[in-house]
């Protein structure tokens, strides 16, 4: 992806002026969007942008960008805290915790893929591109996705093993529908709302990756490709 130099210098100085915890989960998801290879997103000037509020977070490593575990474990207090939750210091509250945030997590991540009710009664859900996705629901979604691809390996949480799975079931069912609105967006090539698209697939794309792996993620976006070289 090409950007003019007047374009490049806004988007440096946006990406700048973001709190250091936003940038790092913003260079999480750009960097799992690069690892399957999305042509999208200027990846290498963003990341670069990014480096120095990572030194912030890395403790003077700019370098390195943090990993979704390390992100999940230092996130779980703050997202029990957004909810309401009180996190304590023993297994039985962890355990509940994490089950209640498991609960909302379908609807926390719907919020990063928003739709708008059409026809009677409200029975048809399409995408509202109305508008660009908040930077904090695509954030708190993130935080939401990496918080359940880590409840399947982290055995203090095992017990919520039903709950993981019945979330996962919900998520994926709703980001493969939006994956395949934003191929129908495409298909359809209007200019005006190509970019804000593409925005929105590369999300849902880095969403796709932390939950449910590359392979998922390829499959999604193998699709989309065919779908614009059909259309041009």
């Amino acid at each position: 992806m090409t950007l003019s130099q007047e374009k490049l210098g806004r988007l440096r100085a946006f990406l700048g002026a973001l709190p250091a915890g936003v940038a790092a989960r913003l260079a999480a998801a750009v960097e799992a969007d690069s690892q399957i290879k999305a042509s999208g997103l200027p990846h290498a000037v963003i990341l670069e942008a990014l480096r120095p509020k990572l030194a912030v977070v890395n403790g003077g490593s700019a370098h390195d960008v943090p990993t979704e575990a390390e992100l999940v474990i230092s996130e779980l207090d703050q997202l029990a805290d957004a909810a309401g939750f009180r996190l304590r210091d023993d297994h039985a509250n962890l355990v509940e915790v994490v089950g209640l945030l498991l609960e909302r997590a379908p609807h926390e991540i719907a919020k990063a893929m928003p739709a708008r009710a059409r026809g009677s009664f409200a029975a048809i859900r399409l995408p509202d591109l109305s508008r660009p996705v908040s930077p904090e629901f695509v954030e708190t979604a993130a935080r939401y996705a990496r918080l359940m691809a880590a409840c399947r390996t982290d055995s203090r949480v095992a017990s919520l093993a039903a709950e993981l799975a019945d979330a996962s079931r919900h998520v994926l069912s709703a980001l493969r529908s939006y994956a395949a609105d934003m191929v129908r967006e495409k298909r359809a090539s209007v200019p005006s709302r190509a970019e804000l698209v593409d925005a929105q697939f590369s999300t849902t794309m880095a969403l796709v990756t932390i939950l449910f792996g590359k392979s998922e993620a390829e499959a999604l976006r193998r699709r989309a490709q065919t779908v614009e070289a059909y259309a041009s």
